[in-house]
């Protein structure tokens, strides 16, 4: 029975996160016509990247992890043909974080004119997570 209550808990969770996503795209939306996307990447080791696979003008960007309530997440908007050069990065330890593309000062927000690369990261965990990204543009 325990697991089976660990199991609701963690749903539950995992549907407040997304819930909370789909109210900040539609909160911070600028224009009738933002488009979001959203991928998932299978298990992400400690301290490593997975990318969207598009490459847009994106106004923000987040990361949450599958199932797990708290971890350590990053989320960040980079340059396409380098990703160490980043114009907007965030850190924190939740269930979800977000930024957005002014998050580092090298882009505007709404972004409408630089194209970037939106990256979700699994943080200093001692364990692979399976991760979500979301992006609005």
């Amino acid at each position: 029975m325990k697991h089976s209550g660990a199991i609701k808990q963690k749903t539950i969770q995992l549907l407040l996160a997304v819930l909370i996503v789909c109210m900040a795209s539609l909160a911070h939306a600028q224009s009738a016509h933002a488009s979001s996307l959203t991928w998932n990447c299978d298990l992400v080791i400690p301290n490593s990247w997975c990318y969207s696979p598009y490459t847009h003008t994106y106004g923000y960007t987040g990361a949450y992890a599958n199932n797990y309530p708290s971890i350590n997440l990053c989320a960040k908007l980079t340059k396409p043909s380098d990703h160490l050069y980043y114009y907007a990065r965030k850190c924190g330890f939740g269930t979800y974080v977000f930024v957005y593309s002014n998050g580092g000062g090298k882009a505007p927000y709404p972004n409408n004119s630089v194209s970037m690369d939106a990256g979700s990261a699994n943080g200093d965990n001692p364990y692979d997570y399976p991760m979500n990204g979301y992006a609005e543009y």
